[in-house]
């Protein structure tokens, strides 16, 4: 079945944000602390938090809770009705008082429930009604204000002029041309109004059903948007939709490529909303609430065989949503004022004259540079300590290799300035032309390259801040130092243009129309604002310390007026600019555990005095904002009101919003409460019917399974079983009856097909999708899928795979030989893959140098030292040594030391350098071969530092690396270091293939099949639910086939019981005769491990085959590119 990969074009839920998670481009995750939700720009690493706009964007607020809480309550109540209706089912006649009893206590329920739900509803109505009112009135003054603006920019705005920058402004983003800059400046205006009008049209309240009238014969094409003619289906006109304000769900049957379709609002295609390409099998959905992406405008639905509905309700919770949005393409807006202000205002900058302002510690230098390490991207901090005119930015930047540059200027409110420019290896003088205005505050300029290449600007030791009387190069405000507080300071030139201005061409400083335009903008927005707080009754509290402006290590030490930041105190913090009146403030706790000082400032925001640690703030005239420094722990129960008398109140920005909540959860609290009385009545009734209810088992879903089909010799061609015991993720039972099918089959079989007019499908690569049900009489049913992938064992056959597999103690072979049969067989599972490979050559009676294989490691003992693992098998009288990276007690966190246990017993992948886990490193101390395979190297010359006898053992670089170290690591052992091992193999040979592999516990869920062993020692416990979690995780966040890190699920087809090493004890009765019963009794020791931690050769042979059948695959998908 052909599967498709590539970039995400529709957002997709990820839950709780958690900061030690890697997340995906466009995966929206919710902040549990402020309740807002935020969706990726790009692919984020993990440890990035949710304020780097570099990665994260604000996706929705918290007022959302409103109609979540209204859904939720409706929720409860549809429970409660179902629950109701089931226990009506088993209620007989017997029980009729019982029932009657059940039916008061549901409608007395239902009736409270329904009645809240229902006032809250229609207090929410009532405000939308008000604000919509409000917002008409606001319209009609934007169109006054919009004809005033008009006639005063037709009277300035007639003069023409030849100044390139002026022309250029007068042709917007979109590409439309204007006669002059007036007009072109005016053009924004309307954009502003536009999203207020939209506002006014939305259908905030309204629940309709839109599927319209339907054309049968006829279907949508999800892959490109078409209409076709297809027999069964019914579709859709288009249907405009409003992702901001409304919800669609759908009810219908989709199938492959017939399903729902997203258009822009001109009927041009953008995306596929619903299909089941995935699966190409017909998918039924009731009420499936439809994902909108970005751009869609209009839909188009299909379905097939089955009646169809689109039913659109919104949302009236998302009007504050939607004012919020309007206010982000308002700051855009004053961002494209900004811009055509400067172009506008170069008319009065030609009579300036240029100074060049110097930022060089020694005089000279200005080449950001510094030793270890490169970067990719970083900032610089820039302080502008007044407005002023900037016309160019210089420095030079020193780089170890070619590369594009990309250099931004951001402020709190966004970018302001952004320039490419290409980069040679060595110094690179860069001019960044801005010839704009920049107001006073703190700026980031951040470079940005498109290869990890640049040096970076290191502050001396003994360089104090540079200042002017314009610039500063520290940081300030919310700006810090970048990469982990290293003082990454700007170096080089800032030319600005200073002087008188020529009156008579500007208003103020600036030109007059984009002066006037620019402020009727400013006093539009207040007043959007006035009237968006006034539409939702945002009624404040008194307490006016918001701890999300909490800003930790920025305060001022006692008997000091100055803010700064303490990067090695960040236990103390400081609340965001509060405004002050005659009325005064007043707080508690002031001292050292609480509020250290008081900082006040004018309206300017420029000191004016400060106040050590005093509960009372007193008004002085000129005063207009206080910033109190206090200690972060002190926070949660800190308040800050209006007056002199205390009286705490936890802070909100929306107070009827927290009195529903408090109304929902009192009603959620009640309905709760009935549906706890409901279920102990039900679980009474249940008792009386005695009708037993099935419970769900957590089954982990499964990585492909490989095969391989030997079109190289029939007579030799194997199968591999799939156990179910290695599936369930739950202990702590045994001896159910469950299974595979009807039947409850213990496992079942997969093998490569073979028909009298094709091998393996006709294909050399067959993926095939296999369905099995879990069926049990406990545990509910449920529908499980594998994939299966079946490989030629022709394929690969000049190339050379060379094999390094990395384990613990079942690696190095612990109770391996247990159950072997012939002594001239592999014991290691990594010897078994080259005996595979062996057997291919000798089937297809091939050349040496074809069907080759190589497992590369050390052996146990290497002057005096212990290192790995070797093994031998013999084929056709031939002896074949083998190797592997192998030691007892081994675990995922081990790699990154030094040693294990002792000095002797040496890690072999240890970095001096790094002080963790390198490939290269191993490879530089111990290769003993050249990368192809066959050729010894020197030792002292070609060979490793550390290698005497280059024929004491085979390590090359590697193709493949196999790791295999579930069994002593933890989940959390593995997540904290396995990804990063991946990461420093994948950066050091980017082509290797990753292997992770699972193997797991000896034992069963079932020992009452096995009456031949004691059940106590064969019944599944926590290692095999440790080694699931360990499965799962890297299956769902390791696993990256695109970029050659693939899973090789050993644990499935690892025989359950058969691969438990036993001592078998025959009948004593029977001496002299074959015996009719067999005690396969514990074999191994338990300070070691066990049994259960080390299968016998059954489970190696079963492991060796995945293994072989995997890298054939790999070799397969190399063969077919």
């Amino acid at each position: 079945m052909a599967k498709y990969t590539g970039r995400r074009i529709v957002p997709k839920h990820a839950g709780e944000w958690n900061i030690r998670k890697e997340y995906e481009e466009l995966q929206i995750v919710l902040d549990t602390e402020s309740g807002n939700s935020y969706i990726s720009n790009l692919p984020v690493p993990k440890g990035t938090a949710l304020t780097d706009e570099k990665y994260w964007s604000l996706y929705s607020l918290y007022s959302e809770q409103i109609a979540e809480a209204e859904e939720h309550l409706t929720q409860t109540a549809g429970d409660i009705r179902t629950e109701l209706s089931e226990t009506e089912g088993r209620i007989n006649e017997s029980l009729s008082s019982t029932e009657n009893k059940v039916n008061t206590s549901l409608s007395e329920t239902e009736n409270r429930v329904t009645a809240r739900v229902e006032n809250a509803k229609s207090d929410l109505t009532a405000k939308v009604t008000a604000a919509e009112q409000q917002m008409n009135q606001s319209v009609q003054n934007i169109e006054q204000t919009n004809k005033t603006l008009n006639a005063r920019m037709d009277q300035i705005a007639k003069g023409k002029t030849t100044n390139t920058e002026i022309l250029d402004a007068r042709v917007d983003a979109e590409g439309n041309s204007f006669d002059n800059l007036g007009v072109a400046i005016r053009s924004i205006y309307p954009k502003a109004k536009a999203g207020l009008d939209a506002l006014e049209e939305a259908k905030l309240d309204a629940n309709y059903d839109a599927t319209g009238e339907l054309t049968e014969g006829i279907t949508v094409n999800t892959i490109n948007g078409g209409i076709q003619n297809f027999e069964h289906v019914r579709t859709t006109a288009m249907i405009p939709v409003d992702s901001a304000c409304q919800k669609i769900y759908y009810t219908g049957q989709v199938f492959n490529w017939i399903g729902i379709a997203g258009y822009d609002a001109t009927g041009v295609f953008v995306a596929s909303i619903l299909d089941s390409r995935d699966t190409e099998q017909p998918q039924e959905y009731k009420e499936k609430e439809l994902e909108i992406p970005e751009g869609v405008y209009q839909i188009r639905a299909s379905s097939y065989h089955q009646d169809m509905k689109l039913e659109i309700r919104g949302d009236s919770a998302k009007l504050w949503n939607q004012i919020q949005q309007e206010r982000q393409n308002q700051k855009k807006m004053a961002i494209e004022i900004e811009a055509l202000r400067s172009a506008d205002d170069s008319l009065a900058k030609e009579t300036m004259t240029r100074l060049e302002l110097p930022f060089l510690y020694d005089g000279v230098s200005n080449i950001w540079e510094g030793s270890n390490p490169v970067l990719q991207t970083y900032y610089v901090p820039l302080t502008v300590l007044r407005s002023v005119f900037v016309q160019e930015i210089q420095f030079t930047l020193r780089t170890i290799g070619a590369t594009s540059l990309t250099a931004m200027i951001e402020s709190d409110d966004g970018e302001v300035f952004r320039q490419t420019v290409e980069l040679v290896k060595g110094d690179n003088k860069i001019a960044l032309t801005l010839h704009r205005f920049m107001d006073e505050g703190a700026y980031k300029l951040r470079v940005r390259s498109t290869d990890q290449v640049l040096y970076y600007p290191v502050r001396p030791l003994s360089g104090k801040e540079i200042r002017n009387d314009f610039f500063s190069n520290e940081p300030s405000g919310n700006v810090q130092y970048d990469y982990k507080n290293r003082q990454i300071v700007f170096m080089g030139k800032i030319l600005i243009g200073t002087g008188k201005v020529d009156e008579t061409l500007s208003h103020s400083g600036m030109a007059a129309d984009a002066a006037v335009v620019g402020q009727a903008f400013e006093d539009e927005r207040e007043y959007t604002d006035t009237v968006a707080a006034g539409k939702l009754d945002a009624v404040r509290s008194r307490n006016l310390l918001d701890p999300s402006k909490y800003r930790p290590g920025w305060f001022a030490f006692v008997h000091s007026s100055i803010i700064q930041f303490h990067a090695d105190n960040l236990r103390y913090g400081s609340t965001d600019y509060i405004p002050v009146s005659e009325k005064g403030l007043v707080t508690k706790g002031s001292g050292t555990n609480g509020v250290t000082s008081q900082v006040i400032f004018d309206k300017a925001k420029k000191v004016l005095r400060y106040v050590d640690a005093n509960d009372q703030y007193t008004y002085q005239e000129g005063d207009a904002y206080v910033v109190f420094c206090y200690m972060a722990s002190s926070g949660q129960g800190l308040c800050i009101v209006e007056g002199t008398e205390y009286e705490y109140e936890a802070y909100t920005d929306y107070k009827p919003l927290d009195e529903l909540k408090q109304n929902v959860k009192s009603l959620q609290t009640e309905a709760d409460n009935q549906k706890k009385q409901l279920t102990n009545l039900t679980t009474r009734l249940d008792q009386l019917v005695a009708v037993p209810e099935k419970k769900d088992l957590r089954l982990i879903p499964a990585a492909p399974v490989y095969t391989v089909c030997n079109n190289l010799s029939t007579a030799r061609n194997y199968h591999v079983s799939v156990w179910v015991d290695h599936l369930i993720a739950d202990t702590g039972w045994k001896d159910k009856a469950a299974g595979f099918g009807a039947e409850m089959e213990q496992s079942f079989d997969l093998y490569s097909p073979f028909t009298n007019t094709a091998v393996n499908g006709g294909e050399d690569v067959l993926e095939q999708t296999v369905e099995k049900s879990f069926v049990s009489d406990t545990y509910k049913t449920q529908k499980l899928t594998f994939k299966h992938r079946s490989t030629l064992a022709s394929m690969g056959k000049t190339q050379f795979p060379k094999i390094l597999v990395i384990g613990d103690s079942v690696t190095d072979g612990y109770l391996a030989g247990v159950g072997k049969t012939d002594a001239d067989l592999p014991t290691h599972y990594w010897a078994w893959v080259r005996y595979l490979f062996e057997l291919d050559r000798k089937d297809a009676k091939a050349a040496e140098n074809e069907y080759r294989c190589l497992m590369l490691g050390m052996p146990g003992t290497v002057n005096g030292k212990h290192y790995g693992s070797s093994s031998s098998f013999k084929l056709d009288g031939k002896s074949i040594v083998n190797y592997a990276m192998g030691k007892g007690g081994w675990s995922a966190e081990d790699l990154n030391l030094a040693s294990f246990e002792s000095a002797s017993n040496v890690n072999p992948f240890y970095d001096e350098k790094t002080k963790g886990f390198s490939l290269k490193a191993c490879l530089d101390k111990y290769r003993t071969l050249a990368d192809n395979g066959m050729t010894r190297l020197i030792p002292g010359e070609t060979a490793g530092t550390e290698v005497k006898d280059a024929n004491a053992y085979d390590l090359c670089t590697p193709t493949h690396v196999v790791i295999n170290l579930n069994h002593n690591s933890s989940l959390a052992e593995y997540k904290a270091n396995i990804p990063d091992i991946v990461k420093t193999i994948k950066r050091e040979y980017p082509d290797i293939i990753v292997i992770l592999m699972s193997i797991d516990e000896t034992g069963t869920y079932f020992p009452a099949k096995y009456p031949e062993y004691r059940a106590s020692e064969i019944t599944l416990g926590g290692l095999h639910s440790k080694n699931m979690s360990i499965y799962q995780y890297f299956c769902d966040e390791l696993q990256d086939e695109a970029n050659g890190i693939y899973v090789c699920s050993g644990h499935l087809i690892q025989p359950a019981v058969e691969s438990y090493p036993t001592l078998d004890y025959v009948s004593a009765d029977s001496v002299g005769r074959q015996s009719g019963k067999v005690l396969h009794m514990a074999y191994g020791r338990g300070q070691y491990g066990g049994p259960n931690w080390h299968p016998n050769n059954y489970a190696h042979c079963a492991w060796g085959y995945q293994l072989y059948a995997l890298v054939k695959y790999t070799l397969a998908i190399q063969d077919m590119k």
